[in-house]
């Protein structure tokens, strides 16, 4: 790099340094102003006070570590640890499954499959992945795909309202 280079890239890194600390500096400001409190580096504020500032507030929700330098230093720098621990989090959670209503279920018509006969698109259950059998009893629902009963009521009592092919609500 020639002199003309070095001196623009020492202006930017001087103004992008200038700018972070302004940054800083408004974020303690909001802090005081609303009575947060000012801390770095964690859920807690360093201060003992117990008060949670912005700056510990940006820095656990984006991923700064223990004197992360606040917002600035754990958004930039701790945003994927940040993110891969809430992720963790919300894998751990329990699954919340919205079913088919025992009522709703009772109402879906039933057929007896009869060899030869197409029930809808199909001539095998989408869900066990069988042909189906003469006698053998099917569910229809509103949506027109057929399934064998036994297979497709544990799915729609258990796991999902919707249809197992075309996820169209049966209620």
């Amino acid at each position: 790099m020639d002199r003309d280079e070095d001196e623009v890239l020492r202006r930017v890194l001087e103004e992008s340094l200038r700018t972070a600390a302004e940054d800083e500096q408004h974020a303690d400001d909001f802090d005081e102003q609303h009575g947060f409190g000012v801390g770095r580096g964690g859920p807690a504020a360093a201060d003992g006070s117990g008060a949670i500032g912005l700056n510990d507030l940006l820095g656990a929700l984006f991923g700064a570590g223990a004197g992360g330098g606040g917002f600035g230093g754990g958004f930039g720098g701790g945003f994927g640890g940040g993110l891969g621990s809430r992720y963790e989090d919300l894998v751990g959670l329990d699954p919340v499954h919205v079913t088919t209503p025992e009522d709703v279920l009772e109402q879906l018509p039933r057929s007896e499959y009869v060899e030869g006969r197409t029930p809808g698109d199909s001539d095998m259950c989408a869900i066990c992945q069988s042909q189906y059998a003469a006698g053998e009893q099917l569910l229809h629902l509103p949506c027109m795909h057929a399934f064998h009963a036994e297979c497709v009521t544990p799915w729609l009592s258990g796991h999902s309202k919707k249809c197992p092919v075309c996820k169209t609500d049966v209620c």
